[in-house]
């Protein structure tokens, strides 16, 4: 008989923490698993490819966000009484921690993310709930730099892995012609810098001229934004439209300022786009300045003009680092890091 797993979501949508949690249902479900999605009804933005077997559940909803997550969240430990548990998220973790008390279920919690840090009162009280979580001994970090974080801050991990690129940004083939020097994916987080990223994209023109540009984003506001400087705007509602963008475009730009992975740059160089990137903690793991792309250690908003402007005009430049950077995403794909996992998984 196939070992459960369960795997709660607030939402399937397309922040990268979900594509990875989505590459490990696929993975788990190809490989004596079977794989349970559970979200609250009508929490689905963005199509992905499932493997047949994955069974999708969807607790009750109203219609109201909020009130749906928090039903989601009272009545989860009740969808979980069976099978093994992989909390994602610390708001997921505590009613996976609390089916595992209940019906004594063994699970892990993949820490993908420890960059959040919310403000004000309310923040003070979600911060210190995250923080409650990294006292559990069955957390697993998903990158070097989460490890190392963690670690350095005293907390013990069950295990490390080191999540990267999903298998079908290698297998899809090429079906676009380069239409954008750049391609960017602006978020509403303050630490995401959105705004760093339209003066580049400002300066950039005032100095050298015309610079085409795609803005892959979820939130309405962002388009407007980007729109009022004559970017083009997509929101993709599917893997093969993620990866078709990437191909549109020359270059990524990435400016955020703090990361626990940082997938963009990662997929963009799947795809053999060089990348700029900004000092945010998870890239670190991946960028190799001057080599598959340009990493950013100060504020200077010039140093990434000027990087840009190479690579748009320096051919030799930008394939040689081109080619490097599509070995940097062989080196780091899901499947070594998901095989890894699974095989403990099977064995708790």
């Amino acid at each position: 008989m196939k070992k459960l797993l369960q795997i709660p979501l607030l939402k399937i949508g397309a922040h990268g923490g979900t594509r990875v949690l989505i590459e490990l249902a696929n993975h788990a479900a190809q490989h004596d698993f079977s794989v349970r999605l559970i979200y609250p009804k009508g929490r689905i933005f963005k199509k992905y490819d499932l493997h047949s077997s994955i069974t999708l559940i969807e607790t009750p909803a109203i219609g109201i966000a909020i009130l749906d997550s928090l039903i989601f969240l009272i009545l989860l430990p009740f969808y979980l009484r069976k099978g093994t548990l992989v909390a994602n998220f610390f708001i997921t973790f505590y009613p996976v921690w609390v089916a595992s008390l209940l019906f004594n279920r063994p699970y892990i919690y993949l820490v993908q993310d420890i960059e959040t840090w919310f403000t004000g009162f309310k923040g003070f009280f979600l911060n210190s709930l995250c923080k409650l979580t990294w006292h559990s001994k069955r957390m697993i970090s998903s990158s070097t730099y989460i490890a190392n974080e963690l670690e350095r801050r005293g907390y013990v991990l069950f295990n490390k892995i080191s999540v990267g690129v999903a298998p079908s940004f290698f297998i899809q083939e090429k079906t676009s012609s380069t239409k954008f020097d750049l391609v960017v994916f602006p978020r509403t987080e303050i630490w995401k810098r959105t705004d760093r990223l339209l003066s580049i994209i400002k300066q950039y023109r005032q100095d050298y001229g015309n610079l085409s540009v795609l803005c892959v984003a979820q939130h309405p506001d962002l388009f407007a934004k980007f729109q009022a400087l004559d970017c083009q705007c997509l929101q993709p509602m599917s893997e093969f439209e993620l990866i078709d963008a990437y191909d549109s475009s020359r270059i990524v730009l990435f400016t955020s300022e703090r990361e626990g992975l940082g997938l963009p740059p990662l997929e963009g160089m799947a795809r053999g786009l060089p990348a700029i990137v900004y000092k945010n903690g998870g890239s670190c793991s991946y960028m190799l300045d001057g080599k598959n792309g340009f990493y950013i250690q100060s504020d200077d908003e010039a140093v990434a003009v000027a990087s840009l402007h190479r690579l748009l005009t320096e051919e030799n430049l930008y394939k040689e680092q081109s080619a490097i950077a599509r070995k940097t995403a062989q080196n780091l794909s899901m499947t070594v890091a998901f095989e890894q996992l699974c095989a403990q998984l099977q064995a708790m």
